[in-house]
């Protein structure tokens, strides 16, 4: 019989109470605007405060069949 002991690093759980949700449209379109929808769910008995911040990107990726005029 053989017995080996292997340590593990300690393993913190956090119980979360605030939930981010985001919602995004199946597809969007060009020069439309894109609606984002978040739903933030605070589950505690306190006033919590969010920030949000949104900048552009030029990296921004278009697919699909183009169409050329």
């Amino acid at each position: 019989m053989v017995e080996t002991t292997v340590h593990l690093p300690a393993v913190t759980v956090e119980d979360v109470p605030v939930q981010v949700e985001c919602t995004l449209p199946a597809y969007a379109r060009v020069h439309l605007p894109l609606t984002l929808t978040y739903n933030l769910r605070n589950r505690t008995g306190y006033i919590e405060e969010f920030e949000a911040t949104m900048e552009n990107c030029d990296n921004f990726v278009f697919t699909g069949p183009k169409q050329v005029s």
